[in-house]
């Protein structure tokens, strides 16, 4: 299929309101808007009037306006997405307006506290990442409340509990509360790191060590019940950063929990490992065992072994080897 992009808009600002006398806070807001003209194909057997989303326009238009504010500690802000209708390729298929994002937040100097929708990742997001990629249409915010707690740069402890955001709001007797289309599963999870080189006192050697508990609750029927799902499941990883000179370890275990190892029922435990090694180049292996979590899903993903090589520079440190791009 050959769609023509005719029409493609990008608007991103920013304002601060204050006054002279009183600080009233900061705004920062943001306006992303893509705009799509489609025309027929016949070559490629293309018709804008038989695309079922388009309901008879040609015209297509995704939209995003996202405003923040902060005074002092605190933070807050919302976010609204608008499909009019959306265009073709992305997984939201309704004409509407919705709030996709909503969080107030507390920072002090060593703890934090969070409720409402917010990003997250444990480790190298192996084991959870949360994240919004809008050119795919992907938006996987948890609803709930998180906390942190810094000890120094020697210890750091968050907690967090949560709803996934689903992928595609669809079905209007989802959980769409203020339009948020969260799914049915429970995520609850912990991550510890602990930095022994700074409780050592050493300065030429780096070594963190790190790890996270990932507890998730998704009720299940009779029939996966009995090929081995349980409606409660829990994951863990351990990990390992050390540097020194220039010179980087990194190593991570992950124990995933019961997964799909088949297109449908078959179940097992899933697992994964990651070491990189760099100086400056970085080396990377990544093993995969019939894992994937991702929000309120699980998936099937294939055993796979994996080696790169890239130049450190341009090096990304999250894989998103157990998500699906959709």
């Amino acid at each position: 299929m050959k769609i023509l992009l005719y029409i493609a808009g990008l608007l991103t600002f920013s304002l601060s309101l204050s006054a002279q006398e009183k600080d009233w806070g900061r705004v920062s807001a943001s306006i992303e808007s893509q705009n799509h003209v489609y025309v027929d194909d016949a070559a490629n057997n293309f018709y804008p009037s038989d695309q079922i989303y388009l309901d008879g326009s040609r015209y297509a238009t995704n939209n995003y306006v996202k405003v923040d504010y902060y005074k002092g500690r605190l933070s807050s802000g919302l976010q609204l997405e608008g499909y009019f209708p959306t265009t073709i390729g992305y997984p939201m298929a309704q004409n509407k307006l919705s709030l996709s994002n909503l969080y107030v937040s507390w920072t002090d100097d060593d703890y934090s506290v969070t409720a409402g929708t917010f990003y997250e990742q444990l480790g190298s997001g192996l084991l959870f990442r949360s994240w919004e990629d809008r050119a795919l249409g992907l938006n996987s915010a948890l609803a709930g409340a998180r906390g942190t707690y810094t000890y120094g740069d020697m210890l750091s402890v968050r907690a967090f509990a949560g709803v996934p955001r689903l992928d595609k709001i669809l079905n209007p007797t989802d959980r769409n509360f203020f339009g948020l289309g969260l799914s049915k599963t429970l995520v609850a999870a912990g991550d510890v790191a602990f930095s022994l080189s700074d409780a050592l006192g050493w300065n030429d050697f780096s070594l963190g060590l790190e790890a996270s508990v990932l507890y998730k609750y998704e009720k299940f029927d009779d029939y996966l019940k009995d090929h081995g799902f349980n409606d409660s499941n829990i994951g863990w990883s351990a990990r390992v950063n050390a540097e020194t000179n220039g010179f980087y370890l990194k190593g991570e275990y992950v124990d995933a929990g019961r997964q799909f190892v088949n297109t449908f029922v078959d179940a097992a435990r899933g697992d994964a490992q990651l070491i990189e090694l760099g100086y400056p180049v970085v080396v990377a292996v990544n093993m995969i065992d019939a894992v994937e979590k991702k929000g309120d899903k699980i998936k099937r993903v294939k055993r796979s072994r994996r080696l790169k090589q890239t130049n450190r520079a341009h090096h990304k440190d999250v894989p998103d080897l157990f998500y699906d791009r959709r």
